[in-house]
């Protein structure tokens, strides 16, 4: 970030009254006295003009740090979640090969945060709540159903607002869109096989979410 100092004005210069004084040292005193004062008063207008600049310039860099430091929180969110969700499955991503079908796996260990109760709005209270919750937004009346068009049926979620990639500490809200569920997206664009229900309190990375793989390999 580069400021450069603002010049001093030219200022018209009057001199009230010097002409009325008859003593001719105390007239050019009080004149010099009034150049000092026009002298100063240029000098805090371009000192009020540099700040302002200098404001101005600070928040425009505020803004971009915050900008970066978000999409760094995004990109480590990622990453975090994908190298837990790899410990956890034994090296195997989330997204399985071969014909998809539509499944609900718990992805969470033993004592992990459970969901996030519900609310008088209406959010799913249980994972039972979630699950018929999640396949009422999808439309897939059964688990087990083809899911070859996972990606576009969550990519139309994302478009109507559904959350994506949440980050650590990041409290989830029900005033969310869907009750503040979210889906894991990846560096393409592609969702990847995973959504997060929202929980109370935060997992040891300081997630506050309970994963759930809903796409597995045809049996």
């Amino acid at each position: 970030m580069s400021i450069t100092p603002a010049d001093p004005p030219e200022l018209k210069r009057q001199f009230p009254h010097v002409d009325d004084i008859a003593d001719w040292r105390a007239k050019q005193s009080i004149r010099l006295l009034w150049e000092r004062v026009f002298d100063l008063e240029a000098r805090l207008q371009a000192a009020t003009t540099t700040v302002g600049d200098l404001v101005n310039a600070t928040n425009r860099q505020d803004d971009a740090i915050t900008l970066a430091d978000r999409k760094a929180d995004e990109a480590l969110a990622i990453t975090q979640q994908v190298e837990q969700e790899t410990a956890e499955t034994g090296g195997s991503g989330p997204v399985v090969s071969g014909p998809l079908v539509w499944a609900w796996i718990d992805m969470k260990p033993t004592g992990a945060p459970g969901v996030a109760p519900g609310s008088p709005g209406g959010a799913p209270a249980t994972m039972t709540d979630w699950q018929n919750y999640f396949y009422g937004l999808t439309g897939i009346p059964t688990i087990g159903d083809p899911a070859d068009d996972y990606e576009d049926k969550m990519l139309d979620l994302v478009a109507a607002g559904m959350k994506v990639n949440p980050v650590p500490w990041e409290i989830p809200s029900a005033a969310w869109p869907f009750f503040g569920l979210s889906v894991m997206i990846d560096a393409g664009g592609h969702p990847r096989g995973r959504i997060w229900l929202p929980t109370a309190v935060p997992d040891s990375l300081g997630y506050y979410t309970h994963e759930i793989q809903f796409i597995d390999a045809a049996p």
